[in-house]
């Protein structure tokens, strides 16, 4: 006998946002960057950790919450990007339900948000990067629901831009 899935019940805690600012780039520039992603009348923290050669460089960084926000953040994406992301969800997902996404820090800064490639986890293969990471709750509390209900909410997400 076949049982149906029963529907997933969440919600999104904390979602970080951050953003490695080089010794060459202009701090306010990363910034205005960061704010494709997450908008404005958000703050940032500004601080500069230890670099294994000594090179100088600003971490940048914001928090949000909620589901208002991620909403935010997937409206703001091309659909075809949204298709890629609905794709590489699996992938994307950590062991403690934490989403991982990467968006390219040059295209942010011109005005559009384009998810950085998988691949590009190899730091030396890495092109700069605004990094997110959005903790899902689920009930039940596994990984496997904390990727449907990602799911669920992007999908809705397209709903609303073809409605």
């Amino acid at each position: 006998m076949h049982r149906e899935s029963k529907p997933v019940s969440g919600r999104i805690g904390e979602i970080r946002c951050w953003a490695i600012c080089h010794s060459t780039e202009d701090e306010k520039k990363v910034e205005l960057a960061m704010r494709t992603l997450v908008g404005d009348g958000i703050g940032f923290e500004y601080s500069s950790p230890e670099t294994h050669f000594g090179q100088p460089m600003t971490m940048i960084s914001c928090r949000v919450s909620g589901k208002r926000a991620f909403l935010n953040i997937i409206r703001r994406l091309p659909l075809e990007q949204i298709d890629i992301l609905k794709a590489q969800l699996e992938e994307r997902f950590d062991d403690d339900s934490t989403l991982q996404i990467r968006f390219d820090k040059q295209f942010a800064y011109e005005g559009s948000l384009y998810l950085s490639s998988l691949i590009e986890r190899d730091s030396r293969k890495r092109r700069d990067t605004i990094d997110l990471s959005v903790h899902f709750t689920t009930y039940p509390s596994r990984r496997e629901n904390a990727v449907k209900f990602a799911r669920k909410l992007i999908e809705e997400c397209e709903t609303e831009e073809q409605g």
